[in-house]
């Protein structure tokens, strides 16, 4: 090969990694501002808005969740994951009997970020945006305010458009909850009773919550 091909083909694979990297980054610039958009339906408590950004799975998982809060009773709920308990007796916060009996998985969603019990990460600093090989995956790496702390957030693309993937983040979101339970010394149950009061604002909390309503 000659000095002027060697230098043409080093051109040529600079060129195309560079490509690359355009794209992932258009792709996480992609993220970012799908991700500030769904923070800005969620801090102005649109829930019609907000619901539009959830993928898939986590539209099904919280389908089923509804379908528990219809129908589990209190050893059945007990035993389900932190994350899974919250959103089953949120949704019996939030719905009267009659209601329940139809709500589904978007309008749970939906009255849940109305009611501003959904929060959102608009205060954070965002310290990292991954995307995967295939561009159908990203992560987002945020930090608390005033902390060092991390967490994550995934996405994930359905037909051409970034999806928060919330039923991918409830192991995450059990293992935050259990460090934050034991920062402020209490036990799970304790901190599940404080989160449902935080969210309803202080609203005390009926023990029939466990069981499905009447």
């Amino acid at each position: 090969m000659t000095i002027r091909s060697l230098s043409i083909a080093l051109v040529l694979i600079m060129l195309s990694f560079v490509s690359v990297l355009g794209g992932c980054d258009a792709e996480a610039t992609d993220v970012r501002e799908t991700d500030k958009a769904f923070d800005k339906a969620l801090d102005s408590q649109s829930g019609a808005q907000a619901v539009t950004f959830l993928s898939k799975d986590s539209i099904a998982r919280l389908d089923r969740m509804m379908a528990l809060a219809r129908t589990a009773k209190k050893a059945e709920v007990q035993a389900l994951s932190f994350t899974d308990r919250l959103d089953v007796l949120q949704a019996r916060m939030l719905f009267k009997a009659k209601e329940l009996k139809t709500a589904d998985g978007r309008l749970y969603f939906t009255r849940l970020v109305g009611s501003g019990w959904q929060g959102s990460t608009s205060d954070c600093t965002r310290v990292s945006i991954s995307v995967n090989g295939e561009k159908s995956r990203a992560t987002i790496t945020y930090r608390i305010p005033r902390g060092k702390e991390t967490f994550q957030g995934i996405w994930v693309k359905e037909n051409g458009e970034w999806k928060s993937d919330v039923a991918a983040e409830s192991d995450v979101g059990d293992r935050d909850a259990a460090e934050r339970a034991k920062e402020i010394g209490m036990n799970m149950d304790q901190y599940l009773m404080y989160r449902l009061e935080e969210g309803s604002g202080g609203e005390a909390i009926p023990p029939t919550i466990w069981d499905p309503p009447r």
